[in-house]
């Protein structure tokens, strides 16, 4: 085994920072820096999934991958409002934008949908892994409860649906 190989084994340990952005901005004009600058937790990269079935011949059964996708096309970020209900209120415009209860009105898809990009960071803040979700629109938006006893941040947690889901 190389020198070179055990060195690495515990490289990535540092590479677990990220950043979210939003390149072509958030629809209805929300401040797509703060809501990068104020994502918190963990991302959770989505599942990539192919349907299967099987074939039965003679008692004997093969399970084959279909080229049907099955991934779960959504992804959830976790936000700190730390007062600033500005991130909130842009989330809020877009998802009323994509259905306002008020109106009923909902606007046409390319209206609502942008671009993310995840980038994870290295140990030496170089980029190892981009990830860009395509045609990205906003499908749930909550508030973690008021607590007046706690001296932590309220969390806005939003939840996002995407087309296609790409690795660089």
């Amino acid at each position: 085994m190389s020198t070179s190989a055990i060195m690495n084994l515990g490289a990535d340990q540092m590479a677990n920072q990220f950043v979210v952005s939003f390149p072509g901005g958030i629809p209805g004009g929300g401040n797509k820096d703060a809501v990068s600058m104020r994502v918190m937790g963990a991302f959770t990269i989505p599942n990539i999934t192919y349907d299967t079935y099987d074939i039965d011949y003679r008692g004997l059964k093969v399970t084959q991958v279909s080229t049907k996708e099955a991934t779960d096309k959504s992804f959830t970020l976790e936000l700190r409002l730390d007062q600033q209900w500005e991130v909130f209120d842009g989330l809020k415009n877009w998802l009323d934008m994509v259905f306002d209860p008020e109106t009923h009105i909902g606007l046409p898809t390319d209206a609502i949908r942008t671009t993310a990009i995840i980038q994870a960071y290295g140990r030496n803040d170089e980029i190892v892994k981009t990830i860009s979700f395509k045609g990205v629109v906003i499908k749930s938006l909550q508030v973690s409860p008021f607590d007046p006893g706690s001296s932590e941040p309220s969390i806005v947690t939003a939840e996002f649906a995407f087309f296609n889901m790409f690795f660089e």
